[in-house]
């Protein structure tokens, strides 16, 4: 039989593993809503030139293969002297090219002072907004 003190604490024990678990699976939060393609680029690429992950893991479609590919920039970034960082966050940037491929779909074409060639990243319509799709990153 179960003492008073015994019973409490089990029970104090469950609901922090209940609250923990709800906590941890928490779906990600996604940012504002954003009408239109290009507008998420600019958001995520700005964001993510800047180091700001917290704004562009928002803007990003939530499945294994782009968190894996937002986990790789982070861990790049993290990495680099600040100097570097700076500069990346400095330097301007220009969107070359917005190429819709169909209703849901966007590719978006970027350039900066600091990389050699254009990088193309993915953007799907889902749920009523624009996310980045690193799927069609390149």
């Amino acid at each position: 039989m179960l003492t008073n003190i015994t019973r409490s604490a089990t029970y104090m024990l469950f609901f922090g593993m209940v609250t923990c678990w709800f906590i941890a699976c928490k779906p990600k939060e996604t940012g504002p809503e954003i009408k239109e393609p290009l507008d998420a680029g600019r958001v995520f690429v700005d964001a993510t030139l800047k180091g700001d992950f917290e704004t562009s893991e928002r803007y990003i479609i939530h499945d294994e293969k782009n968190e894996k590919a937002i986990a790789a920039f982070k861990a790049y970034y993290k990495q680099l002297p600040a100097n570097i960082k700076t500069e990346t966050a400095v330097r301007s940037w220009k969107i070359e090219k917005l190429e819709e491929i169909n209703e849901t779909t966007s590719l978006i074409t970027f350039s900066h002072e600091m990389f050699k060639q254009p990088i193309t990243i993915g953007i799907h319509k889902k749920d009523n907004t624009w996310l980045i799709d690193f799927s069609q990153f390149h």
